[in-house]
């Protein structure tokens, strides 16, 4: 019999780990949602102190758990690799999870906690970083970065690429920074385009 290839014994310990990073996330879920859900006490107490202050229960649907999960596991092809794998129970925990801290994040803003400068900065900051970050990704999804599409970028801004005595660099020495500029280049059309 053939013995398995490198690339397969890696990939197979990739899925392991990917495996593992999974049920450990899952684990700690599970152990902090059981603090709230864990005895029905516990969780008509909790619900209880809330009650007052939320008039309803926030509708949180399968691709909010799958965001929410891309947050903790680092991207949204993991995540949903994730969520096919979850059996009822764990997705069930996983929505109660959800619903917990949107319901506490509104009590929070109830509470005034946006006046706290450290709050609304950290926020201003995280939710800037996030759109743009998004909005680059969205750019970078349009753009044709194919080796030929590098080339005539290349080609046609040749002053940008020249060493400190002016004669041109070869496109092989940096066919990376030329990917990255035809990026920064696409952007600056976009937000050009944009501007009022």
């Amino acid at each position: 019999m053939k013995s398995p290839s490198i690339r397969m014994n890696s990939l197979r310990t990739l899925n392991r780990s990917w495996l593992g990073l999974i049920g450990v996330f899952l684990t700690v879920l599970f152990l902090v949602g059981a603090f709230f859900v864990g005895s029905p006490s516990v969780a008509a107490s909790h619900f209880n102190l809330l009650a007052p202050q939320v008039l309803a229960v926030p509708i949180v649907d399968d691709d909010d758990l799958i965001a929410l999960l891309s947050l903790s596991l680092g991207g949204r092809d993991v995540a949903v690799v994730a969520w096919s794998g979850m059996n009822l129970f764990e997705r069930q925990a996983l929505r109660d999870q959800a619903i917990r801290i949107t319901t506490m994040a509104q009590s929070a803003e109830r509470d005034g906690i946006l006046s706290c400068p450290d709050v609304a900065r950290t926020l201003r900051w995280g939710t800037a970083s996030f759109l743009a970050e998004a909005w680059e990704g969205r750019i970078l999804s349009e753009l044709n970065l194919t080796e030929e599409a590098a080339r005539s970028f290349y080609e046609a801004n040749r002053q940008w690429y020249m060493d400190e005595r002016g004669a041109p660099i070869p496109f092989e020495q940096i066919r990376a920074r030329v990917r990255d500029d035809m990026i920064r280049a696409a952007v600056l059309e976009r937000m050009e385009k944009l501007s009022p």
